[in-house]
């Protein structure tokens, strides 16, 4: 165990900033326009695939069969970085899709994004 200048154990996660990592700032509105271009992202990807669509068995074959994934990445330094609550990055999310993407595709694709963050 590590000691404190004062000779007594110390508890490393205590020492930092008063015992909270610090947290930086970040609005609703720039928020929205990550998780939003972050969706936006994951569909494209999908629709590049399907629209691959047809080939051969063997060309098949080679190719890796890999779905594509939300940036897990954003949505990790919205917790941890920004301090942001999952309700709170939802509703944004939500917000911001219902308006500007098309209810076909959130239908469609909308579900499974939402498995794969939570």
């Amino acid at each position: 165990m590590q000691k404190d200048k004062n000779g007594r154990g110390g508890n490393r996660r205590n020492d930092r900033q008063g015992g909270r990592d610090k947290v930086i700032p970040l609005d609703d509105s720039k928020m929205g326009d990550l998780l939003e271009k972050s969706f936006k992202t994951y569909l494209q990807e999908w629709e590049e695939k399907e629209d691959e669509g047809e080939y051969g068995e063997e060309e098949e074959k080679r190719r890796p069969k890999k779905d594509p994934e939300p940036d897990y990445s954003l949505y990790k330094r919205l917790f941890s970085d920004n301090g942001k609550k999952t309700d709170k990055i939802l509703y944004q999310l939500i917000t911001r899709l219902f308006f500007d993407t098309e209810e076909s595709k959130l239908k469609h694709y909308l579900p499974d994004y939402l498995i794969l963050l939570f």
